[in-house]
């Protein structure tokens, strides 16, 4: 539907969401509205129809009809988060952070007007106030239920794991924590917090509170992470015993051995000198900038995305912060099952399985097909699917608690 391969690649997280916030007709007239095939175009396309809802939903609310505001508020949600995705990057651009603005306060707006509203959540961590929310299951009044705590990956935000999984969740009588973390969302954007590895940290902040309220069921808590979420859902849960299941979208042991080493070659390193990383010598580093600034896609992946929200200035110092990402030493640790997702056309999914057997703790893997239309990283084009099968096994796990 569009020009080049990111460009879809970002479009696609539309389609993921048209079971509650985007319509396959206007993602279709969005691409047509584009004057050109640029990126600059399609940032113009996605935002300006962003607005347009955002003003419909502003203009539903003052007219008092709730559900039309709240219709149009997602749509804004979302159009303006695909709108800035090819904007990542050092210096912010300003386009970015006025989508993400948008982007941002329309679901806030979104969250006021979903039945029961959405509560803030305050925690706090190394000085920065944390991205949080708990939305209660539907139908629950206060009642106890088990509570699903969404963990991000890199360039998501709270809105999008709540249109991917915790509307779901909530219909099916989980309550639901919504959170950005350092280098997530609101943190990055606006307050400049870039990643950490150590998710634990996060977790247990979170933890911390929720179990403070009279309407979680304590012994039930759950962590769900996807994309690079996968990881630090795993690795949040070795630091956090109060935890009673994990479901890792996909599992990933670390993100230089189980996604950088296997890419090597293609990178223009030899299998010894990526069994090395992150030590690698200057005549490599030159050989893996140069792959990186022949693609696009490499490009934006290392280098807008990755030194962005790792803060890094440079490949070296990048290397050096992704290899921090790992359960080396700590995969014995965790104690309750684990649920893991291999996606069959998912690069990043490949040592899901390898993953699951290093840990110390009882884990399933479930499997989806590109002949599921879901076979994509994050099951993109199917979440409804992978959501169902993910909450029927939360199901039978939970019940035995």
């Amino acid at each position: 539907m569009f020009a080049t391969p990111l460009q879809n690649q970002f479009a696609g997280w539309a389609f993921e969401y048209v079971a509650e916030g985007a319509d396959v007709g206007e993602l279709e007239a969005i691409a047509n509205d584009m004057a050109n095939d640029s990126d600059d175009a399609y940032y113009d396309a996605w935002y300006g129809h962003a607005k347009r809802h955002r003003t419909q939903a502003d203009e539903a609310k003052q007219r008092g009809r709730g559900h039309t505001a709240r219709y149009h508020y997602l749509r804004a949600v979302v159009y303006a988060s695909v709108s800035y995705k090819l904007l990542f990057g050092t210096p912010v651009d300003p386009r970015l952070k006025a989508a993400f603005n948008t982007q941002f306060s329309s679901f806030l707006r979104a969250l006021a007007l979903t039945d029961p509203p959405a509560e803030p959540l305050d925690i706090k961590l190394d000085g920065h106030r944390l991205s949080a929310f708990f939305m209660r299951a539907q139908g629950s009044g206060r009642h106890r239920r088990p509570t699903i705590i969404l963990v991000n990956g890199y360039d998501a935000s709270i809105s999008d794991m709540y249109l991917a999984m915790g509307h779901q969740a909530l219909a099916r009588g989980y309550h639901v924590v919504l959170v950005d973390g350092p280098g997530q969302g609101k943190l990055l954007v606006q307050d400049g917090a870039t990643l950490i590895a150590a998710w634990e940290r996060v977790v247990r902040a979170v933890v911390d509170v929720v179990v403070k309220r009279d309407d979680v069921d304590r012994k039930r808590l759950v962590l769900q992470g996807w994309s690079l979420g996968g990881h630090l859902c795993l690795r949040g849960a070795t630091g956090e015993p109060r935890i009673a299941a994990v479901v890792s979208d996909p599992p990933a042991f670390s993100l230089i051995g189980g996604q950088l080493v296997p890419s090597a070659a293609a990178l223009g390193l030899s299998p010894e000198a990526a069994a090395r990383l992150p030590e690698i010598s200057d005549a490599d580093l030159a050989r893996l900038q140069a792959a990186i600034d022949a693609s696009q896609q490499l490009r934006w992946v290392f280098v807008q995305r990755g030194f962005w929200v790792n803060g890094a200035s440079d490949l070296r110092e990048w290397l050096q912060k992704v290899s921090l990402f790992t359960l080396e030493g700590r995969a014995n640790r965790i104690r309750c099952p684990v649920l893991g997702t291999f996606a069959d056309r998912d690069p990043l999914a490949q040592d899901a399985k390898k993953t699951l057997s290093r840990l110390g703790a009882p884990t399933t893997l479930l499997t989806f097909t590109a002949a599921e239309g879901a076979g994509a990283h994050q099951e993109t084009l199917n979440r409804a699917l992978a959501e169902t099968r993910i909450l029927d096994w939360l199901d039978e796990t939970l019940a035995q608690r």
